[in-house]
């Protein structure tokens, strides 16, 4: 009743501190609530969101001092951020409530609140120093960053360490403890290895800043300005059942579908995914303390310092373990980068929105570091990343690091904002282009978000240009998707580029390109094989009835909600292949009688038929240049520029031998035509789906022109 007179009696409560009166009342509600045999409704809120809640600890931390430190106070008071952005340096601050409105904004006591104070860019824990391109990111990542990374980890690891001796991962350094990232470093999370918030192991590659999509990409396109919940309708355009924040941990992409966390589920929301992983973590750091330490070890969210011993060797947090006296205290450097990536990924609680697969790669380095010196490792068949397009970590998208830019001639496959200007001009880019992390739904599909009801439309392309310089023409009323996939997949060289080079006397090696799908479906139609003068060689291969059943989507698995891109076979396949197996596409052989590599089986699949010529024209090249040359050859698929001398003649490849200084020399003209057909083959692995004739008439009559005997094989 005091309460209620109190909040009564000063008519201007509302305006001199509501927040104030809110809490009295809304604490006398549930006090008498405790008493009542039916309670009273209240479905109200007590306190307000992060920034405003006064009562929370981010605020209250300092209520016995006089000041927050300077470390602290740029983001735990009220004047600190616009003081450290004028300034350049943190000072200590006054003891605030919570956020001003000073302290985003310029001009507050002239009532504009249209400005923000300015900030041009972030600086991260790592020193790395990023602009987001919004002024009000740039604002929010300034606190929203943790406060360590891996740079202060490592830094902080070897400060432990006597002077003079290397690292061990498994010893016990005195005074080594752990490392906590802070709290909501979302952006960190978002700018991925761009900001290197997470422990980032030595040789492991990272995705870099999520992108998301043009519409939706600074932070107030996902969060209300001022209380920072999600905006849920945002969210709704693109991603179907989301109606509350809870349905967000329900989303995933159709970029992902690979089994992150191990647990046969491939559809299960992302959140699940990371949720699954840091569980492996968990079981992978407790099952290491003991081994490799001693004291069991658990972990409480909600108690400091987190990481406590496990008293009684339960594996559970119980009663009186979560003391500061109990604290976990016996730290090797392994264990320290385990459990700071196990707090990172659990401190930001949007990381599955914000940029999942970086989450993702640092809790499975994490699992994989630590099972490296386990007697049993946690069981761990799981998989880390996506397939090609949505690959960032593969060096078809990280090769330009270094470069800080995609050079023009490569932009067009290998950036994002390439493909972009390659879609809309119908030319390659005419300058470098920003390094990209992998392919966004942007890049193929226009209107992303705007009519759920149907799929987004892929971007149409009139034709399609093969290296040969051979066009294609689509058909606008029935436009074929699969001209946006030979955008990239026809390669890069052709039978016109290796005539030109041996014209010229420019003799040397002629490398088609990597996963030139297109041009081998299209074969003598594009014309890019190296074509024998006075040989016959198939078309475009336009697989069952209907033009449909060569389109790339009719084989690959680009389906709504799965983009794998993977070839599979539908039960609808074995209508036709009944010699197939469903889960084993290279099964496949159909009705062909030929035996096209002269082994003798006529019902081995195709795919056999053709690696059994790829081997005999690699055979058949070594003999011509060993006898022809006097120059033995050898292969690395793996390494370039791929044929190098072999200095021993064994026919193998030995260490030192796949080295540039030692790359092949001795070309001539029947070689270069040859190891052209022989890369093109190597280089397109489903060549014998695309266009079985095509490669095999190719492979041989390099055989042929190399003075091998094909009278064996049936060239159809």
């Amino acid at each position: 009743t005091y309460n209620y007179q109190y909040a009564l009696k000063d008519k201007g409560a509302f305006a001199h501190n509501a927040k104030y009166v809110i809490e009295v009342l809304f604490d006398s509600i549930g006090d008498l609530n405790t008493a009542l045999d039916t309670p009273v409704t209240l479905e109200g809120t007590r306190n307000d969101s992060g920034h405003f809640d006064n009562t929370a600890e981010a605020w209250r931390h300092w209520d016995s001092g006089a000041a927050v430190e300077a470390n602290c106070a740029k983001c735990h008071s009220a004047e600190g951020l616009p003081f450290y952005l004028e300034h350049g340096v943190n000072f200590e601050q006054p003891q605030a409530a919570s956020m001003a409105c000073i302290t985003c904004h310029d001009n507050v006591a002239d009532g504009d609140f249209s400005t923000q104070h300015s900030a041009e860019s972030v600086m991260f824990p790592s020193g790395e120093v990023i602009d987001s391109g919004s002024n009000s990111s740039n604002l929010c990542m300034q606190c929203h960053q943790g406060r360590e990374s891996k740079v202060s980890v490592d830094s902080y690891i070897a400060s432990k360490v006597p002077a003079g001796e290397p690292i061990q991962d498994d010893v016990v350094y005195t005074g080594l403890g752990f490392r906590n990232v802070h709290y909501l470093a979302a952006g960190a999370t978002r700018y991925g290895s761009d900001a290197m918030g997470g422990y980032e192991y030595d040789g492991k590659v990272y995705d870099g800043f999520f992108e998301h999509v043009s519409s939706v990409s600074q932070c107030t396109d996902c969060h209300n300005t001022h209380n920072q919940s999600v905006k849920l309708e945002s969210c709704a355009d693109c991603h179907e059942g989301v109606a509350t924040e809870e349905d967000l941990e329900e989303i995933r992409m159709a970029s992902s579908v690979i089994d992150y966390n191990g647990n046969g589920d491939t559809e299960e929301g992302i959140y699940h995914e990371i949720e699954g992983l840091r569980e492996k973590l968990y079981e992978a750091i407790q099952a290491y303390a003991s081994e490799a330490i001693g004291p069991y070890i658990i972990y409480s969210e909600s108690a400091y310092p987190y990481w406590f011993i496990d008293t009684n060797m339960n594996g559970q947090v119980d009663a009186g373990e979560t003391t500061n006296a109990n604290k976990y205290a016996q730290w090797t450097p392994r264990l320290v980068k385990a459990t700071y990536n196990f707090q990172y990924s659990l401190k930001d609680p949007g990381a599955f929105a914000h940029n999942a697969k970086y989450v993702i790669e640092l809790l499975f380095d994490s699992i994989e570091d630590i099972n490296s010196v386990l007697s049993t490792p946690i069981e761990f068949d799981v998989s880390r990343n996506d397939s090609g397009h949505f690959d960032p970590t593969s060096e078809a998208w990280r090769h330009w690091d270094a470069d800080g830019a995609v050079q023009a001639s490569c932009a067009r496959c290998h950036s994002g904002a390439g493909l972009d200007y390659y879609a809309a001009n119908g030319t390659n880019p005419t300058v470098s282009m920003p390094v990209s992390w992998g392919l966004t739904c942007e890049n193929c599909h226009s209107s992303i978000g705007s009519d759920r009801s149907v799929e987004a439309p892929v971007k149409y392309l009139a034709t399609a240009v093969f290296p040969s310089g051979t066009t294609v023409n689509n058909n606008a009323e029935a436009p074929d998707n699969s001209f946006l996939c030979l955008t990239c997949h026809v390669g890069r060289e052709s039978k016109t580029s290796v005539d030109a080079a041996i014209t010229a006397g420019t003799f040397g090696f002629k490398n088609v390109h990597y996963a030139p799908a297109g041009s081998m479906l299209y074969g003598a139609d594009a014309h890019v094989g190296y074509e024998y003068t006075g040989k016959t060689y198939q078309t475009k291969f336009t697989h069952g009835t209907g033009s449909a059943s060569a389109n790339c989507a009719y084989c690959h698995t680009i389906e709504g909600e799965a983009h794998s891109f993977e070839p599979e076979l539908h039960s609808s396949c074995l209508d036709c292949h009944d010699e197939a197996s469903i889960d084993d596409i290279e099964s496949i052989r159909k009705n062909r009688s030929g035996d096209y590599n002269g082994n003798g089986n006529t019902t081995e699949p195709l795919a056999d038929e053709v690696e059994g010529l790829i081997t005999a024209l690699y055979l058949q090249m070594q003999t011509y240049c060993t006898n022809t040359l006097t120059s033995p050859i050898i292969y690395d698929a793996n390494t370039y520029p791929y044929f190098f001398k072999d200095t021993n003649g064994n026919g193998q490849v030995d260490a030192g031998e796949a080295t540039n200084a030692n790359k092949f020399t001795a070309w001539n003209a029947t070689v270069m035509k040859a190891a052209f057909n022989f890369q093109f083959a190597k280089k397109e692995s489903g060549a014998w789906a695309h266009n079985t004739k095509y490669v095999v008439q190719l492979l041989i009559d390099s055989i042929e022109d190399l003075g091998g005997n094909v009278s064996a094989y049936s060239r159809p």
